[in-house]
């Protein structure tokens, strides 16, 4: 019986063996290992529109875009204000351009606000025509002065405005003190000329010019002699010309603002002095030294008095 039993169970068994071997996948249906490589090359699919990674632009175009705040260069701006230091034809009202002395004829007095020595009265006139006083000219002495030696000095304001500069022309021998009773009164054109042949060292005015007398300055006997020497020098380096064709200075009248810018523009800038030919000796009655001509042949005039 036993072994009837054992028979029959190896039979069940043997018959169970093909159904467990049909459950098993069969080995051609594993994917390839190309198809494989393929998915893993395959691009990552794009991130959504929103995604913050896909809407923040790279640093280097972040970094480069332009504030909110508007353009740099309006920022303190001020529309229509002249530019430090250049002159705008029409900026002082009573400046008609026009003129001999405005932008449009020698510019003598935009070239002597521009070198920031004539700067106007402070309410947008320069008046051209009204007198010099010799405080101005004292004050132009100073700077002129100052800035030919180059000693940094500085003019803080003062009471007068033109004590400051009265001071500095004082302690460097432009000015002797008390020299001028009434420094806000109107100069003469031989005090100006007084004031102004000492604001530079003698070697800032060179001669350029042979002028061995003027017509109308007498050296001797006939005031203003203590300025005969200082107009001359003027003359001698191109600052002063005096009257169109004439060449007379006038040295007792008054002298205009427009006028005076002329000459401190010489003063300052040697390039715009004048060459000038005046030899005629007509109310010289005093000593020349070392004046004499040269002829062509070689001889050699002396003037002498």
């Amino acid at each position: 019986m036993k072994r009837i039993l054992a028979v029959l169970l190896i039979l069940c068994l043997l018959l169970a063996l093909p159904a467990l071997a049909g459950e098993e996948p069969p080995e051609e249906t594993d994917p390839p290992s190309s198809a494989q490589e393929g998915n893993d090359a395959a691009p990552d699919s794009p991130e959504a529109p929103d995604s913050p990674a896909a809407s923040e632009p790279p640093e280097e175009e972040a970094e480069a875009s332009p504030e909110a705040d508007g353009p740099e260069e309006a920022e303190g701006s001020e529309e229509g204000s002249p530019e430090a230091g250049v002159y705008r034809p029409g900026q002082f009202s009573d400046v008609a351009e026009n003129r001999w002395y405005g932008a449009e004829g020698q510019g003598v007095i935009r070239m002597a606000w521009e070198l920031d020595l004539m700067v106007g009265m402070g309410d947008g006139t320069f008046r051209p025509e009204r007198p010099l006083r010799l405080c101005e000219a004292v004050k132009l002495a100073a700077v002129l002065h100052s800035r030919a030696i180059a000693d940094g000095a500085e003019f803080p304001p003062s009471q007068p405005w033109y004590r400051t500069y009265v001071d500095y022309a004082e302690a460097e021998g432009i000015l002797q003190p008390g020299e001028f009773a009434d420094l806000s009164a109107d100069a003469t054109r031989g005090e100006m000329a007084h004031i102004l042949a000492a604001a530079l060292p003698e070697e800032n005015l060179p001669h350029i010019n042979a002028i061995f007398a003027i017509p109308d300055v007498i050296s001797t006997g006939t005031p203003p002699v203590t300025y005969y020497r200082d107009i001359l020098r003027l003359y001698r380096a191109g600052v002063l010309l005096g009257d169109k064709g004439s060449h007379n200075l006038r040295p007792g009248d008054t002298i205009t603002r427009a006028e005076t810018a002329a000459s401190v523009v010489r003063l300052a800038l040697p390039e715009t002095r004048q060459r000038l030919e005046l030899l005629s000796l007509a109310g010289n009655a005093g000593e020349i030294p070392d004046a004499f001509l040269l002829r062509d042949t070689g001889e050699r005039l002396t003037l002498g008095y």
